[in-house]
């Protein structure tokens, strides 16, 4: 009876340790597939942190792109199609005239508008036994308008002192009757550059300037982004440390399933021939 109340005995608890492992495998295939799945999880939390870092600077060379597109400079990275218009330069000195016609006056960004400093000397007119005469300064950045290009040409001062401000004026006098003869009349020296925007020529950008705004772009992405994220990385760093820390203690939870199932299934051989060992006597 002792024998065959200790083989029931160990039968019994023969099946309960094959019953258990077998609910531990079970239990250990469910753990891996959810462990897949929290591996894929787990990348994906961390692409999105990342990509939470990567979108301030993908916003903010969208935002600067477009807006040096608007102004006139032409996306970075391509070679865009450019305005060149057309441009007129009046030079005068000592009464020499020289006006030269050209397609090389620039948009925003081109930088070939060229000076416009010029300055409008007044009839000599005698007063008190003396000749006198004003000269005046003017100076123009960027000129577009054409209007006041022709009336420098033809000396038309009255549209110039009606639209523009003089910079300086100077009242030059003499008694050499001499150089009043020589230098009588009205004058206009120095140099006026006008560009027209109604008359242009589409041509292909320079290398020059794609390259030009194409690093001005990059620069001013970088600096914003990384501005942008200066508080946020420390964060991100510290969710993408927890997402990796989660699924290592998942990992870690499931290798000691798996060392209890070996052990088991050492303790289920070991008592099953202990078992077989047992009848046999």
């Amino acid at each position: 009876m002792a024998k065959k109340s200790i083989k029931k005995s160990a039968d019994k608890k023969l099946d309960e340790l094959i019953k258990t492992t077998n609910d531990l495998k079970n239990d250990y295939k469910i753990e891996i597939r959810n462990l897949r799945k929290s591996y894929c999880i787990r990348n994906l939390k961390i692409f999105g942190s990342s990509l939470s870092l990567v979108l301030p600077f993908c916003i903010a060379g969208s935002i600067i792109s477009t807006s040096f597109y608007f102004l006139g400079a032409g996306l970075p990275f391509k070679r865009d199609e450019d305005k060149k218009y057309k441009k007129y330069v009046y030079e005068c000195e000592d009464d020499n005239i020289e006006i030269t016609e050209a397609y090389n006056g620039g948009n925003n960004f081109d930088y070939e508008y060229g000076d416009t400093k010029f300055e409008v000397y007044s009839d000599w007119v005698l007063e008190d036994e003396k000749y006198t005469r004003t000269i005046k300064s003017y100076k123009e950045h960027n000129l577009t308008n054409m209007d006041l290009f022709n009336s420098v040409i033809d000396k038309n001062i009255e549209y110039i002192d009606a639209n523009y401000v003089y910079k300086s004026e100077t009242i030059e006098e003499t008694n050499n009757i001499d150089l009043v003869s020589k230098d009588s009349g009205i004058k206009i020296e120095g140099i006026v550059s006008c560009v027209d925007k109604n008359d242009y020529l589409l041509v292909q950008e320079s290398d020059t300037k794609n390259k030009y705004i194409t690093f001005l772009v990059s620069c001013f992405t970088i600096l914003i982004g990384l501005i942008v994220n200066r508080k946020r990385n420390r964060k991100v760093k510290e969710n993408i440390r927890h997402y990796i820390k989660e699924y290592n203690s998942e990992k870690n939870q499931l290798s000691k399933e798996k060392i209890r199932i070996i052990d088991n299934e050492k303790r289920i051989e070991a008592l099953g021939k202990w078992v077989k060992k047992y009848e046999k006597k």
